[in-house]
Order: structure tokens, then C-alpha cells, then sequence
């Protein structure tokens, strides 16, 4: 269950980010496989997806991680 205050990381206010799936969670590189542009996608990626046992800034080991991503292109 969600359980944070605020997000982590908010990108709406911003320009948009392009990053290779690679370099990203594996919960990105599974979720994001044939979504087209102009899609919104929710995603839901569990710690074995995501960070794991390990703590990031700003997220705490072991937490179920929740994205709303709207797909402007993909190559």
C-alpha cells in the first residue's frame, strides 16, 4: 500500500526525461516493452523490480515503487 507523504521525484512541472531502458530498473525494462508514444502508463514495481534490499535517496529498502508516465516518444 502507498504509503508516502510526497512523491520522490515529481517531472510533470519539467522538460521531459530520455533515458535508455537499460540504464533504468528492471520494473521499467519489463513494464515499458511495446507501450506506444503518446500512451500514459501507471506502473507498479515491486522491490525485486526496483531497488531491493538497497535504500536510495529518498526511498527507503525494500519499497514497492509507483510511476505515472506519460510516453511522448519512443525509439
Amino acid at each position: 500500500i502507498y504509503g508516502a507523504a510526497k512523491p520522490f521525484q515529481e517531472n510533470y512541472s519539467q522538460k521531459p526525461l530520455s533515458y535508455p531502458l537499460a540504464q533504468l530498473v528492471p520494473g521499467w525494462q519489463t513494464g515499458l516493452v511495446g507501450v506506444k508514444a503518446w500512451s500514459r502508463v501507471v506502473l507498479e514495481i515491486p522491490p525485486a523490480l526496483g531497488y531491493g534490499a538497497a535504500a536510495q535517496t529518498g526511498i527507503p529498502a525494500n519499497s514497492t515503487l509507483f510511476f505515472v508516465l506519460d510516453i511522448v516518444s519512443v525509439s
